[in-house]
């Protein structure tokens, strides 16, 4: 995975319409749309409390890598994800190429 750089005067990307959205949503099924298609959220069953903390470090690092940040929570043997630019008030091809690759190791 290669590190996305981010510099003080970077523009937010660009928001997606509504159809992009719909369009993107078929590369990554597992994701669901929430609060009105601004945010994109996984849920994923772990085998243990551990296993959620281990996998939720490793999507921690992924995000960190790739300059984006997730919102991570924890419900004992549950991972939740949320992904949204906040920059840009909503989903962005960011996004869609993150959960792609939060996919793969989820």
């Amino acid at each position: 995975m290669k590190k996305i750089p981010k510099t003080p005067d970077e523009q937010p990307p660009a928001l997606l319409a509504k159809e992009e959205i719909e369009a993107r949503m078929e590369a990554v099924p597992a994701w669901h749309l929430q609060r009105g298609g601004k945010v994109l959220t996984y849920r994923h069953p772990c085998s243990s409390a551990i296993h959620a903390m281990i996998l939720a470090g490793i999507v921690v690092v992924m995000g960190e890598l790739h300059g984006h940040e997730v919102d991570v929570r924890l419900n004992g043997r549950w991972i939740d994800l949320r992904l949204t630019t906040t920059t840009a008030g909503g989903l962005t091809a960011r996004d869609f190429e993150f959960a792609k690759e939060a996919s793969l190791v989820l």
